[in-house]
């Protein structure tokens, strides 16, 4: 049991991590390698599936999310 809620945490944290670099390439209107920038409405639906998905609270995702990023520059560098 207490390896199955690991591993669900560990999911949850890459999926997060994943959320976490969708929104730095949202919040500084980064077009993704095909050429897409992602709308609010974009956003908002992912971290409303990553909220459902893991019966967190958007708000505290989307405060997460906020005090997390990274600045302008740290992205560039990492693209």
């Amino acid at each position: 049991m207490k390896e199955s809620k690991t591993i669900k945490h560990n999911e949850m944290e890459t999926e997060y991590q994943n959320l976490l670099a969708i929104y730095e390439h949202y919040i500084y209107e980064l077009p993704s390698k095909e050429g897409y920038t992602l709308t609010e409405e974009d956003m908002e639906r992912l971290i409303t599936g990553y909220c459902t998905r893991y019966e967190r609270a958007y708000t505290v995702i989307e405060s997460r999310l906020y005090h997390e990023l990274r600045p302008y520059n740290k992205v560039i560098e990492s693209l």
